[in-house]
């Protein structure tokens, strides 16, 4: 349990370092270059002031230790005496100097044992870098005007991420730890930046149930927004018409039910109950994402019963009317390789289905007698070429050796 709760913290560190980030990055983008010299040079001044401090305490230390060596611990041990540690400040820089001695010039950040580092943070493939500062260059206000972006590939990539961050700290303060304020702030201030649809829809989403958690009247706002603006969205489906929503989950689940008997019947060989009973789901799911499915698997069986010629009809079919699906690419893919074409997919594809051709019972002058391979189901594996390619594999190794 400690566990977990250590690893919701550590992505919520990691978010919010990443979104102050790039926010003082986009900051810095969107001014003039006159404000960014001033940003650099304000930087500059103060870096040096911090450093000079430094130099006078090592210094003062150095001077304090000189003239009490031998007894330079007993001394700080009496003149500290009921006094704290650090309203000593000779004690202070006694301390300093130790530390020097024995990690050299470090500056005040995370990983400061490291002398030599790259800053990386990798959240949902988005890769934030901070590479390290050139010390001989930390005084000249061009080197840093010249680290700011100025690409819009490059900006355009630093705000997503940054609205992505904004997205995700809102929905785990909101979702695992019940931070609804926090979660508000993070979600208001991301739509702010006019995101992309696929993050203010369900950004306004997780606002309107929070207002509404909390009683407010923006809940309303957010409501009809998401209604008027993205009426085709599910999000809307579920604020008109949550009953409705909730009995098309049902739904969904006695489809899948329904594909998972269906497909132990195709591997059972029962290709007659196949047909009729993707038939009956086609029409009676015919809203489900998982028609495609059942139209695959139906085209398989018919492979089966009917032919080579069912077989590809039956494909040629689920590729036109579901191009832009797992399914309707999958028979795509087939076609191409039983018409003789795809040259540019796998070797390994094609070479599986020309040998799935080639062990086809009846086999006539073209290799096969109008039949789908035998063994060929919708997933396009094959037990009987797996089991020939494995030992194929060991003869090709003993030759080898």
């Amino acid at each position: 349990r400690l566990l977990r709760k250590r690893a919701k913290l550590d992505d919520v560190i990691a978010y919010e370092n990443l979104v102050a980030q790039n926010d003082s990055i986009l900051k810095l983008v969107q001014m003039t270059k006159d404000q960014q010299t001033a940003v650099f040079e304000n930087y500059i001044a103060a870096l040096k002031a911090q450093e000079e401090k430094e130099q006078i305490i090592a210094e003062n230390a150095s001077r304090y230790n000189g003239s009490n060596t031998g007894s330079g611990a007993q001394t700080i041990g009496n003149t500290t005496k009921g006094k704290w540690y650090f309203y000593n400040v000779q004690s202070v820089g006694f301390g300093k100097q130790e530390f020097k001695k024995r990690w050299g010039n470090r500056p005040l950040e995370d990983n400061w044992r490291l002398s030599d580092k790259t800053t990386l943070n990798v959240k949902d493939n988005a890769v934030v870098g901070a590479n390290k500062i050139d010390a001989s260059k930390k005084y000249d206000v061009a080197y840093y005007l010249e680290r700011i972006p100025t690409k819009k590939t490059v900006i355009d990539s630093i705000s997503s991420t940054r609205n992505n961050a904004y997205y995700q700290l809102g929905l785990i303060y909101k979702e695992q730890f019940k931070e609804n304020l926090l979660a508000l702030t993070r979600l208001e201030k991301l739509l702010t930046f006019s995101p992309k649809k696929a993050l203010a829809l369900p950004a306004k989403y997780h606002l309107y149930k929070i207002y509404k958690e909390m009683n407010s009247a923006r809940a309303a706002i957010f409501k009809n927004d998401i209604i008027q603006n993205y009426s085709d969205s599910k999000y809307a489906s579920i604020l008109q018409n949550p009953e409705a929503y909730v009995a098309s989950l049902e739904d969904e689940t006695e489809a899948e039910k329904v594909y998972k008997k269906t497909f132990s019947d195709y591997k059972e060989e029962r290709f007659k109950q196949v047909i009729e009973a993707s038939d009956k789901a086609i029409n009676q799911f015919a809203e489900n994402d998982i028609v495609p499915k059942f139209e695959l698997l139906k085209t398989y069986a018919l492979g089966k019963t009917k032919g080579l010629e069912a077989f590809k009809e039956g494909l040629e079919f689920v590729a036109k009317n579901y191009p832009n699906t797992i399914e309707g690419k999958h028979a795509q893919d087939v076609l191409d390789t039983l018409n003789g074409k795809g040259k540019n997919k796998k070797t390994l594809e094609k070479e599986h289905m020309k040998e799935l051709m080639k062990n086809s019972k009846g086999k006539g002058r073209n290799g096969y007698k109008g039949r789908a391979p035998k063994k060929l189901d919708p997933r396009g594996i094959s037990r009987q070429e797996q089991i020939k390619a494995k030992e194929d594999k060991k003869k090709s190794i003993g030759k080898k050796i």
